[in-house]
């Protein structure tokens, strides 16, 4: 089941979706359903921290800076 959720969000990234780049970077910085890969996730919430919607840019600046992601860039 989670493969397919991860297919999904795979998908919504290559067609420009913010919340799936904030989810995916989520899940590679817990390892949810995935390997766990610090790098990646921080590529992905960083990517989703400058995006147009301001609720989606605070919520991943905001884990930018919990998680000190700036560290993996």
């Amino acid at each position: 089941m989670m493969e397919l959720v991860i297919d999904y969000f795979y998908k919504a990234v290559e067609q420009g979706n913010e919340w799936a780049q904030y989810h995916l970077g989520v899940m590679y910085l817990d390892g949810t359903g995935n390997e766990h890969n610090a790098y990646k996730g921080a590529e992905y919430i960083r990517k989703a921290t400058s995006n147009k919607n301001e609720a989606l840019s605070n919520k991943a600046k905001k884990i930018w800076k919990e998680r000190k992601l700036e560290q993996f860039i």
